[in-house]
């Protein structure tokens, strides 16, 4: 009878330990999974039209920067 009872208790004391170590999930919202999107250049493009392609570039990829930095943080926190 206490052969089987040992190996109970270890398997009950180690599923305690595992859950013990499990990390909650965060919840991530929808609005920091998905970035602005990069604009698009076309070849007949002016200067003008070319500079406000870069800045919109630019903004585009700050957006995604900023929402990894919300989403690192949830996940870190």
């Amino acid at each position: 009878m206490h052969q089987l009872r040992i190996p109970a208790l270890i398997v009950a004391l180690c599923g305690l330990l595992l859950t013990g170590c499990a990390q909650p999930k965060v919840a991530v919202p929808a609005s920091l999974l998905e970035c602005q999107a990069q604009p698009g250049l076309e070849l007949t493009m002016d200067d003008h039209a070319v500079a406000r392609w870069m800045l919109d570039t630019v903004d585009a990829g700050e957006d995604c920067r900023a929402k990894l930095r919300l989403v690192r943080g949830l996940v870190q926190s």
